[in-house]
């Protein structure tokens, strides 16, 4: 079992962003040579997950596109180059802090587990689909929204519970 040092915020240990990002980037990124790609049909490159075409003013383009100029076009080298620069991974990690962790308020959520569940599919969805899903298991008003209600019931549901609910209910 991971073991995750937690901060205490409003009476309580909330979830940390970084140990879900962690999970996030073994989970769907597993190789440095992969993190950059193009795929067929689309319209600019991906880089961990970051689309170009929805995301072109993402501060972290400048460098990737310098590296795929350096490396001739060869995506794989140029990824593994990229995968290992420190600054380029806290732009991702920002990114993603922002755009999924943040506007899913996870910083509220006193279970780790249930946060990493929530913000995982909600970047694999997208979070209001993430939150839906939440609130059907936890029983409050089911709005894709999250508010003082969603965020008690998550605060108060069983953890393990919810994890066997989250996953058994893909389809929700």
């Amino acid at each position: 079992m991971r073991h995750v040092k937690q901060t205490l915020k409003k009476g309580g240990f909330m979830a940390l962003f970084n140990p879900a990002m962690d999970i996030l980037k073994t989970l769907e990124f597993n190789h440095a040579s992969n993190v950059l790609h193009h795929n067929k049909g689309e319209q600019g490159y991906t880089y961990f997950g970051i689309y170009q075409k929805a995301h072109p003013k993402w501060e972290g383009w400048k460098e990737v596109y310098k590296a795929i100029v350096q490396y001739k076009y060869r995506l794989g080298t140029a990824s593994i180059t990229l995968y290992k620069k420190r600054i380029l991974t806290e732009k991702v990690y920002a990114f993603y802090k922002k755009e999924f962790w943040d506007i899913i308020y996870l910083d509220t959520i006193k279970s780790q587990k249930i946060a990493e569940e929530i913000f995982i599919f909600g970047v694999n969805t997208n979070p209001r689909r993430a939150i839906t899903k939440a609130q059907k298991i936890v029983g409050v008003k089911v709005d894709g929204w999250i508010g003082d209600k969603t965020i008690k019931a998550l605060n108060s549901y069983d953890e393990k519970h919810f994890t066997m609910q989250f996953r058994r209910h893909n389809e929700i």
